[in-house]
């Protein structure tokens, strides 16, 4: 039930919750992985994000929501990383040390959750800086899934075509 609502199992809504779920499974599985404390730390933080989100499109009217705040800190994140990275002249394999190649793992999951809060949006009009978030939060895993790579001296694999 979401806002005195009755919904199907199948609902849209229902299934982005548990997209938005299954992502915050795959951080912390990458928390669980690590023995970097800042890299587990800053995975916190956005599972944290990923609770208050959950709770909103569960229909929570109580409690904190995503703001720009969230959204500005990731592309902080994002443009303070991204300077210390070689420039991408071709498309990257989702590889490299356990951490990263989960990040990458956790992008796949976090693009197919902005896929369907686009058509959720496009039912039931929603709080755009969660499509936002969502929207910078797959760039921000992929950002960090190639920091982590070159902090541990993990060259990356350029796909070529053939």
């Amino acid at each position: 039930m979401i806002n005195n609502q009755c919904l199907e199992k199948d609902n849209l809504r229902f299934r982005v919750i548990g997209e938005i779920d299954e992502l915050n499974s795959w951080l912390g599985l990458v928390r669980a992985f690590t023995e970097d404390r800042k890299l587990a730390k800053i995975l916190q933080i956005r599972q944290t994000d990923l609770f208050l989100i959950g709770a909103e499109l569960a229909g929570t009217k109580k409690g904190k929501r995503i703001s720009l705040k969230e959204i500005r800190r990731l592309e902080k994140e994002i443009d303070q990383w991204h300077k210390g990275l070689p420039r991408l002249k071709n498309f990257v394999f989702p590889s490299g040390v356990r951490s990263a190649a989960l990040l990458h793992l956790s992008r796949t999951v976090c693009r197919r959750a902005e896929q369907n809060l686009v058509s959720l949006d496009q039912e039931e009009k929603m709080n755009k800086k969660i499509l936002a978030y969502f929207n910078r939060l797959s760039d921000w895993l992929f950002v960090l899934a190639r920091k982590v790579n070159q902090e541990k001296g993990v060259k990356e694999e350029e796909w070529k075509r053939c």
